[in-house]
């Protein structure tokens, strides 16, 4: 209940400039969480008391919409967005404090759909969009450190897949130390919990692939130069690979795409191989179906 109470108060400001809430929230585990405020005591209060306000004159004026005798839980209320904002308009405090009611009505509908006092159905898509997106002013074009943070997030993502992966297989063989592995990742910091759960593993967990797969598509190979050519993860970058004949020019074409299927993670239907005859082609689908399964391959 006080995290639920505490995020209806993280909700609170986002119409507002800058669209941040008045506080932020970080669960740290299960019983932890990290609040920072990010606006006056003085703002958060106001808003506080305006949006209970609010959602106190709402909740009568749903009441007022239940027919005579229908009391108990699941009350099913009809009403429009002009009667509530009307409703609001009439409440004397509000209209002296207020500016935007309608901006206010959808907080306090929101909210009061949060804190489970009422359920939205059909109406909850009208107050609640996909998403907000704010441009930064005067910027024609995105640059590499605009990108930055969005890296840091997939970054963090891939290593929360690894130590997803470390809990399962912990557990198959003690659920205890797969108990203390969660808890040690809520309590430590990262350096300490990869020292003491995915030690050597450091370059590992910063791929989008498992170590089995990495072995099967890069080190299988046992050829430091093929190695470097399926594994080069630049951008934007044309490589051209010379070989004699027998070298093994098909074996490393396979193991580069099921690298970028594998481990870059790219869309196997973006990926064109063009052979020189169809005996080629239909040996180049086989050996891609065996490293990357038949899902993949084409």
């Amino acid at each position: 209940m006080v995290e639920k109470l505490l995020r209806g108060m993280a909700r609170d400001g986002r119409d507002l400039d800058g669209g941040k809430g008045n506080v932020r929230l970080r669960k740290a585990s299960r019983d932890t969480l990290f609040v920072a405020l990010q606006r006056s005591w003085s703002v958060l209060e106001q808003s506080a008391a305006l949006r209970r306000q609010a959602g106190e004159v709402l909740v009568e004026h749903l009441l007022g919409r239940l027919g005579k005798g229908q009391w108990g839980k699941d009350q099913q209320a009809e009403t429009t967005l002009g009667d509530m904002l009307a409703t609001l308009t009439g409440d004397a405090f509000l209209r002296g404090q207020v500016n935007e009611m309608t901006r206010l009505m959808d907080r306090a509908l929101l909210w009061l759909h949060e804190q489970e006092v009422v359920t939205l159905g059909k109406g909850l898509t009208v107050f609640r969009p996909a998403m907000t997106v704010q441009l930064a002013p005067g910027k024609t074009q995105f640059l590499v450190k605009d990108f930055a943070p969005l890296q840091e997030h997939y970054d963090e993502q891939t290593v929360q897949t690894h130590v997803m992966a470390a809990y399962a297989e912990t557990g198959l063989s003690s659920m205890q130390d797969a108990i203390r592995l969660t808890k040690d990742y809520f309590a430590l910091d990262q350096e300490g919990f990869m020292g003491r759960w995915m030690k050597g593993k450091t370059t590992e967990v910063k791929r989008q692939t498992t170590g089995k797969s990495w072995q099967n598509v890069v080190e299988a190979l046992g050829n430091p130069v093929q190695q470097k050519i399926v594994a080069d993860d630049r951008d934007a970058t044309n490589v051209l690979v010379l070989a004699g004949p027998g070298s093994g020019k098909t074996r490393v074409l396979v193991h580069r795409i099921a690298c970028l299927i594998r481990v870059r993670r790219e869309d196997s239907r973006s990926i064109l191989v063009l052979s020189y005859n169809r005996h080629a082609a239909v040996e180049i689908r086989a050996r891609l179906r065996h490293l990357v399964g038949a899902r993949h391959s084409v």
